[in-house]
């Protein structure tokens, strides 16, 4: 009868006004509602844009299919705007994508924290009239222009009507979801609502990811159950801008208000998962004094390799450590602070005798293996305690004695002439060594910047004329 409508609409007009506006210094999104080709313009789309903005020459991503397009115009209710407001319809004529890759449920987004999920946490309310839902009840899930089947997994049993959980729904297709994302359920048949709610965690962890313990939980307590979730390897700000709901700016203030967070690296973790790397990493390097005990530390780059977390948090312990005099890092390896190698009577001779081995051999002294199959494995920890003072890695598997090797470097130093390349037949003659070391020695001093090899020889480096002993 008509009766009531304009009251109807005042009141409507009442609540709209206290909706508070949205900012336009947000992530950008708007869901497609609709999908065209204009003559001389290619494929638009339309919607309401659901957060942020977007201005023509912008670059925006089209899912499903992460699809990139470039924006050519923008319009809202026929005329072109710069940046229309989030909360307006607009309309988005796209360059580089064809119309059968977008349609009605496609959502258009400029930022790369945005991706699909077929996994969503989630609080949903059930109307008093629902059916109870069990974890293979299939119903439908609405969210923006979106449709697609879901099941809803609830912790603790069925979900009842009039219940309020929170759930885990796994949907049949893939939906770009948000932090705080209101949606709309309704049974597949017959079709009807049945329930709805906001979503809490648009990116679980993994496919049978728990709902949170409680509906309804502040924004500061979804970040830290997050944060223990992701554990050490950590989360971009701008993926919590996604997971959260919240406007990027404000990302850093609410992780800042939250005492024992931290953001290293462009990345935020728990204070517990920076304190777990670093029990654990302590742990390793105090095992690796235990089983080598000779040894000078352990190779850096194998407790960089051995740490969970990502790699710039890791750097980041081992500094703090370094810095605490926890640990300590230097010629490639890390021992524990104040660890030294304790040698006894016996390790000490057979150190003394490898050394004067090696001194008394010169030129061409023993392999590593040589002397390992005779005194056994611990030779190479010994030889590596005696430190380039005293012994020189010249190869892999042979160390020269300090002595040695000046006496070969002064060798070319005083025969070679600067500017003239020597054959490896001259440089044998001027060494008086076997081709079995002269090789080996030779591009130990090219790695050394003693001499630098060219076509069929090498040549003296002429900045080393002037130095009078190996470093």
């Amino acid at each position: 009868t008509g009766a009531g409508i304009e009251v109807l609409r005042a009141r409507i007009g009442e609540i709209a006004m206290q909706v508070p506006a949205r900012r336009a210094d947000d992530l950008f999104r708007m869901p497609v509602d609709r999908a065209f080709t204009v003559r001389g313009t290619g494929t638009v789309v339309t919607g309401t844009i659901a957060s942020g903005s977007v201005h023509p020459e912008a670059t925006v991503r089209v899912f499903p299919g992460a699809h990139n397009a470039r924006v050519r115009g923008v319009q809202s209710h026929g005329a072109g705007v710069a940046a229309p407001l989030p909360g307006t319809r607009a309309a988005v004529a796209l360059a580089g994508i064809d119309l059968e890759t977008v349609s009605r449920g496609a959502v258009l987004v400029d930022d790369g924290a945005w991706s699909p999920t077929r996994v969503l946490r989630a609080d949903v309310t059930m109307l008093d009239t629902a059916p109870v839902l069990r974890p293979r009840t299939k119903v439908r899930l609405h969210l923006g222009t979106t449709e697609t089947g879901a099941r809803v997994i609830a912790v603790g049993g069925p979900l009842e009507p009039g219940q309020r959980r929170s759930v885990r729904l796994a949907l049949e297709h893939e939906v770009v979801a948000r932090g705080g994302d209101r949606f709309v359920l309704r049974a597949a048949s017959p079709s009807a609502t049945i329930g709805g709610g906001a979503v809490t965690d648009p990116a679980p962890p993994h496919r049978r990811a728990r709902p949170f313990s409680t509906p309804d939980a502040p924004v500061a307590r979804r970040l830290q159950w997050i944060l223990d979730e992701t554990g050490a390897a950590g989360i971009a700000p701008a993926a919590l801008a996604v997971r959260l709901g919240v406007r990027p700016g404000d990302v850093g203030a609410l992780v800042s208000s939250m005492a024992g967070n931290r953001t290293i690296g462009g990345s935020v973790y728990s204070d517990e998962a920076v304190q777990g790397v670093r029990g654990a990493m302590l742990t390793r390097v105090g095992e690796f004094h235990r089983l080598h005990p000779l040894e000078p530390g352990a190779p850096l780059q194998e407790i960089r390799g051995r740490s969970t977390g990502a790699g710039r948090l890791v750097e980041e312990v081992i500094r703090e450590l370094s810095e605490s005099g926890k640990l300590v890092v230097e010629a490639g390896v890390v021992r524990a602070g104040g660890w030294s190698p304790v040698l006894s009577e016996e390790t000490q001779a057979l150190q003394k005798e490898l050394e004067r081995a090696i001194r008394e051999a010169g030129a061409e002294p023993p392999s590593v293996s040589d002397l390992t199959a005779v005194h056994g494995p611990v030779v190479l920890p010994l030889l590596r305690l005696l430190g380039p003072l005293r012994l020189v890695p010249v190869e892999l598997d042979r160390y020269y004695h300090v002595t040695a090797v000046e006496t070969l470097v002064g060798r070319l130093r005083t025969t070679m002439e600067e500017g003239r390349e020597y054959s490896p037949a001259d440089l044998r003659e001027v060494l008086g060594i076997s081709r079995k070391y002269l090789i080996p020695f030779l591009e130990f001093c090219d790695r050394q910047r003693v001499t630098e090899r060219r076509g069929t020889g090498r040549v003296l480096c002429s900045w080393f004329q002037s130095r009078q002993k190996l470093s």
